[in-house]
């Protein structure tokens, strides 16, 4: 299984200065003052940016050697400057040791009519990365293919390039087993409704982890302090897992958001414990609200936020079975609601951060991230000439 990341690449390629005056010619290619170069070398030099969708960016300062031999026109040499880079989000505290263009010369075809353009062929660089807390090992973009159009085709002082580069990553690990905490995202929206009352516990975390693939992802709760409304009265309450834990599973959906259930499971005699309390240092126990374990209670969305690595696991969850017991009276509901709205964020002991939902199962980052991108750009020639495409 593929871990899908979708990522948006901004790459400065090149431009070159000063292409002038036109001329006829045989075949399209690049001239300097109406004639045709041979073994001509024009250097040229430019910011490359990198920026991946949930991942980070790297720039760098590149120069490639463009090189025309009258009708052929390559990309002869590439360089990246490593010591001008910059890195953000997960890169951060990477840096590169090594790059290697790949297959060099890269074909450049020259294309005068309908409009002038630059078009590089398989243009593809490998980057090894150091760093001992960088969480990728290397990274591969491969450009298939890379267009530039001048700005002014008799005398061009810049290119704007763009493509849509093929992008893989390779972490470090695999990022199994990947610890998930559970936060709420607002603690208004995280509250259980059974039998006249409503129950916040403000605070509340879910821990779990994710060892393979998985279409379930288990979460243990650790209340933090509750309380619950029942009419105009606030009672002071304390909830207790003991042992108790959600069980979240992926059900239908595709791309970003999918459907989910929700398990509540118990060990064998345990249940969901909310007692209130008649004050606040908790003397007097009033009544018992349990929830025993009870499986595929319906109303979850799951959310896969490609952008953060994280997901949004919210909705209300209903048709729950409650049981109260004590100085309140001894009832229950089939009827009970959960609301759930929290944020679920993956933190892979040796490997990468990052959790998602993929072909409906729960994923770490995989071995070798495959990203979809787009890019553009915009460079400079060092070497001032009378060049033009013709």
């Amino acid at each position: 299984m593929k871990l899908r990341t979708i990522a948006l690449l901004a790459i400065a390629l090149f431009a070159a200065a000063a292409l002038a005056a036109p001329a006829a010619s045989s075949a399209t290619t690049i001239l300097d003052g109406g004639n045709k170069l041979n073994d001509k070398d024009i250097p040229i030099e430019g910011t490359h940016v990198i920026q991946n969708k949930g991942v980070g960016s790297i720039s760098c300062t590149q120069r490639l050697t463009m090189t025309v031999k009258d009708d052929t026109v390559t990309i002869s040499k590439y360089e990246i400057l490593t010591n001008t880079c910059t890195f953000t989000g997960r890169f951060a505290k990477c840096t590169i040791s090594k790059y290697t263009p790949e297959d060099l010369p890269w074909k450049v075809d020259v294309d005068k009519a309908p409009a002038a353009a630059l078009t590089i062929k398989d243009m593809t660089v490998s980057i090894e990365f150091a760093g001992k807390d960088c969480p990728y090992t290397s990274m591969k973009f491969t450009y298939e293919p890379m267009t530039g159009v001048p700005d002014d085709p008799k005398k061009v002082s810049s290119f704007k390039f763009s493509g849509k580069p093929d992008v893989k990553l390779v972490p470090k690990e695999s990022g199994y087993p990947e610890s998930v905490k559970g936060t709420e995202v607002a603690s208004e929206e995280n509250a259980l409704t059974a039998l006249g009352g409503t129950g916040r516990c403000p605070g509340t975390s879910f821990d779990g982890e994710l060892k393979e693939h998985s279409s379930s992802l288990t979460l243990t709760p650790t209340f933090a302090k509750c309380t619950v409304i029942m009419g105009e009265s606030t009672f002071s309450s304390t909830a207790f897992a003991n042992g108790c834990t959600f069980v979240v599973h992926v059900g239908s959906g595709s791309g970003d958001t999918w459907a989910g259930t929700l398990d509540l499971s118990c060990p064998e005699g345990k249940a969901l414990e909310f007692i209130l309390y008649s004050t606040s240092a908790h003397t007097l126990k009033l009544c018992t609200i349990k929830l025993e374990p009870q499986k595929a209670l319906s109303g979850l969305t799951i959310e896969d936020k490609t952008e953060s690595g994280d997901l949004l696991i919210h909705g209300k969850v209903t048709g729950i079975l409650a049981k109260q017991s004590g100085l309140c009276g001894a009832k229950e509901t089939k009827e009970a609601a959960y609301d759930l709205d929290l944020t679920g964020a993956g933190s892979g002991a040796e490997g990468p951060e990052g959790i998602h939902v993929n072909g409906g199962l729960f994923t770490a980052e995989e071995a070798e991230v495959d990203a979809e991108g787009e890019g553009e750009g915009e460079n400079s020639v060092e070497e001032a000439g009378t060049y033009e495409i013709g």
